[in-house]
């Protein structure tokens, strides 16, 4: 009887463990290097890459291929080397459609981005 109940015991460890491997290979699944966030331009979306905080318009058309385009927004590396790590940044839109805040999920720091057609009015500014 004891036997059985080590057994079980034993199998029980073994499969809590490679499911507990398999959720970290998942975790980078989860977590990709690029995200697309809709603005309320029907036609642009703002790409940013969770890893290091670079963003970039993107632009999309039915009808004229010329106005397919992408186009930087903000080519700053916010976070380097280890302290780069997929998910780290998030954007998040207010009621000013020309406005997100781009929050740091590991440090908590908030930048205000600016996106705009124009090139002079585009950009990011850290709050705080």
């Amino acid at each position: 009887m004891k036997r059985i109940v080590v057994i079980i015991c034993f199998a029980f460890c073994f499969i809590v463990n490679a499911q507990a491997q398999n959720t970290k290979g998942e975790e980078n699944l989860e977590k990709p290097t690029y995200a697309l966030y809709k603005t309320q331009n029907m036609w642009i979306f703002i790409k940013l890459n969770t890893r290091n905080g670079r963003m970039w318009l993107v632009q999309y058309s039915v009808s004229n291929r010329s106005n397919i385009v992408q186009t930087d927004l903000s080519l700053e590396n916010l976070a380097i080397g280890k302290e780069a790590k997929n998910g780290r940044f998030k954007l998040v839109p207010t009621d000013n459609m020309w406005t997100f805040l781009l929050l740091d999920q590991i440090d908590g720091d908030v930048w205000q981005v600016q996106w705009s057609l124009e090139s002079s009015n585009r950009g990011i500014i850290k709050i705080g």
